[in-house]
């Protein structure tokens, strides 16, 4: 079974999206965004650190020469868990994916995440 595409870079600033060639704007519905705030560290230990920005939350995994980062948009998830006595969250997204990562202060990093759905 093929693994699904990597979800697209994002601009530091949420407006645009990189296509593999261009920096396309990002699509636009409903009201216009808030102005930016800045992004919060939300863990980081050797290996992952989850940054969470007003419109997005990014996880990079790894070391030096295999870091990989991954973007998930909050507008698609749709659900945040923590496990009882464990600290890995759990990001589950529209398309069903449940995205799972081991981080210190899981609790407060859920939290978080859920005030700015």
């Amino acid at each position: 079974m093929s693994e699904p595409p990597p979800a697209p870079q994002i601009s530091p600033d949420g407006k645009f999206y990189w296509d593999g060639q261009a920096w396309q704007p990002m699509p636009t519905s409903g009201p216009a965004p808030a102005p930016p705030a800045e992004p919060r560290v939300l863990s980081s230990l050797p290996g992952i650190k989850l940054t969470l920005y007003p419109n997005r939350v990014e996880i990079e995994q790894g070391m030096l020469l295999t870091k990989k980062r991954e973007t998930i948009l909050l507008r698609s998830v749709t659900d945040v868990s923590v496990p009882a006595l464990q600290n890995r969250l759990t990001i589950t997204t529209s398309d069903g994916k449940k995205h799972t990562y081991n981080c210190m202060n899981a609790k407060a990093a859920k939290e978080a995440i859920i005030a700015n759905l």
